[in-house]
């Protein structure tokens, strides 16, 4: 009851004698029946039948007989026919009794095996086994022996699983069709194929969907720095775009012609190939980039473990300006910069402004090539 307390000894005893999960779990001080459950699990205590609304059945006379025949590997059907009881609840009394299927083991001399299944005539077809087995393996489909039998695909699937043959897997049935298949067919098939795929017409990459898609979300992306950058620029009259997408790309802070990219590492921003690869797309399509390059702090100024400097004034005055000049300078859109998140200008790196394609920004945002 409710507020009544047990030892757990005594919560088994009211377990077995039949008394409501709920109330034991309750007296055990347990939150969940889950709990309580899984304390009896780990206890060795025998799953209880479940509760059933009305008189519950006697039990079933020859029970254990018929248990220890089904261990025997008698059929269950027949044994539930003899019992006088259909199949499922035989099972159900098994379990109870903590006998599985995993627990059958057949005798020396096994039970002679459940028939298999007959036609809606009662009458089996009488088809040559081991020859479908030996087509069959030897390359022919499941498709093709039904055709050259007369039956259905499922009659040569039963009988392939009688006699114990595995069947191939999708993959495995495609690729043992094209090796007989003339070549003739193959490229006829193929061309088909190139027609339906013609006649979708262009779409979108699927890299500028998955751009577009990270910029309506791109709360799910802000990382360190990033907001608080944004509400600098944001205060001196330039609030950005997070997470813009352009082309297949995505740039963390984006205040047009100029998109700002915020490095956080030990390493230079282009001492990766992937980060220069896409500093030359960007910038061909006439994009200035500015890389905010923030270092982890050390010692006493790391509040915890992994802490990154912020952004700070500074910084944004610089990219507020390098703004500026892009704008009263569209000629000179194609450059970058690399910034430390103190202000100080880095090295610029490996890539070279000079060599960069000068290509004026657009009013609206250009896709890089790809």
């Amino acid at each position: 009851m409710k507020g009544e307390f047990m030892d757990f000894d005594e919560a088994v005893e009211h377990y077995l004698a039949g008394r409501p999960v709920a109330e034991i779990a309750a007296g055990l001080g347990l939150k969940s029946t889950g709990s309580l459950n899984e304390r009896l699990r780990k206890a060795g205590v025998p799953k209880r039948e479940p509760f059933r609304r009305g008189r519950r059945k006697d039990e079933i006379p020859g029970l254990e007989e018929a248990a220890a025949r089904y261990l025997r590997g008698e059929p269950a059907e027949a044994l539930a026919a003899e019992l006088g009881v259909d199949r499922t609840t035989l099972d159900r009394r098994l379990r109870y009794m903590g006998i599985s299927p995993a627990d059958r083991a057949f005798a020396e001399e096994p039970v002679e095996p459940r028939r298999a299944r007959r036609g809606h005539n009662g009458n089996r077809k009488d088809l040559p086994d081991e020859e479908i087995a030996a087509r069959y393996a030897a390359g022919e489909s499941v498709s093709a022996l039904a055709q050259a039998y007369g039956v259905s695909r499922s009659v040569i699937t039963r009988r392939l699983d009688e006699a114990g043959v595995a069947k191939r897997n999708r993959a495995q049935a495609m690729s043992m069709r094209m090796k007989q298949t003339p070549p003739a067919e193959r490229k006829r098939l193929a061309q088909a194929a190139h027609e339906v795929r013609r006649s979708m017409g262009d779409h979108l990459p699927a890299s500028l969907l998955r751009a577009r898609a990270r910029e309506r979300n791109f709360r799910q992306h802000l990382r360190i720095g990033e907001e608080e950058l944004a509400a600098m620029l944001a205060e001196r009259g330039y609030p950005p775009y997070f997470q813009k997408a352009l082309g297949p790309y995505n740039v963390d802070l984006c205040v047009p012609p100029v998109a700002v990219e915020i490095h956080r590492s030990t390493a230079h921003p282009l001492v990766n190939p992937m980060y220069r690869e896409r500093a030359r797309r960007l910038i061909d399509a006439g994009w200035r980039i500015v890389f905010v390059w923030l270092n982890p702090l050390n010692g006493k100024q790391a509040p915890k473990k992994s802490a990154w400097a912020l952004p700070t004034p500074v910084l944004a005055d610089k990219i507020v300006a390098h703004l500026q000049a892009a704008r009263r300078d569209p000629s000179s859109v194609s450059q970058y910069r690399v910034i430390r998140g103190s202000g100080e200008d880095a090295p610029f790196g490996s890539l070279d402004p000079d060599q960069r394609a000068v290509i004026p920004a657009p009013e609206g945002v250009p896709y890089p090539p790809r």
